[in-house]
């Protein structure tokens, strides 16, 4: 049995920092489209994304089953803590580990979830890459400097006409 928590261990660990670095590649793919110069470089990050969330997602997904496999052996043992303490909470009507399990939300919903996000940014990545025109975003910060100093030198003059009261 004490091999059995050591694998268990090491498959949540396996699956728990798989899941966290595809979190991190995603992130990075999705900040990297969301500044794109291009539409061209949006897509192609997409396509890197696809890449990534289907190799991540697989072996994620991989993990997970052999995870469950595992689970499912130590649930047949009546005497581990881990089958005390779910079927406790089965008789509670606390949790219903058939129903909701966050191995399974992360093992195989969110891999193919970013997998397909992925996979519709390659076919429409305008969804999140939005295009930027630096010549009129250059003109509208010169116009919205200019304006400032027009405020500026108002303030300027009712300033000194105040001080010209007094």
């Amino acid at each position: 049995m004490y091999r059995l928590d050591e694998e268990r261990i090491h498959m949540e660990n396996i699956v728990n920092s798989r899941f966290h670095y595809l979190l991190l590649i995603l992130t990075v793919i999705i900040a990297g489209v969301i500044g794109a110069k291009s539409e061209s470089q949006a897509r192609t990050l997409f396509i890197f994304g696809v890449a990534i969330s289907f190799g991540l997602g697989l072996t994620i997904i991989r993990a997970q089953l052999r995870l469950g496999i595992l689970m499912d052996q130590i649930y047949f043992n009546f005497c581990h803590a881990a089958t005390f303490a779910r079927n406790e909470t089965k008789k509670k009507k606390i949790y219903n580990p058939a129903r909701c399990s966050w191995g399974w939300i992360i093992g195989y919903g969110f891999p193919i979830i970013f997998f397909i996000f992925m996979l519709f940014g390659v076919v429409h990545p305008k969804v999140v890459y939005i295009p930027v025109n630096p010549k009129n975003d250059l003109k509208e910060i010169k116009l919205s400097v200019s304006r400032i100093d027009d405020r500026l030198s108002v303030m300027e003059n009712n300033l000194m006409s105040i001080t010209k009261l007094r």
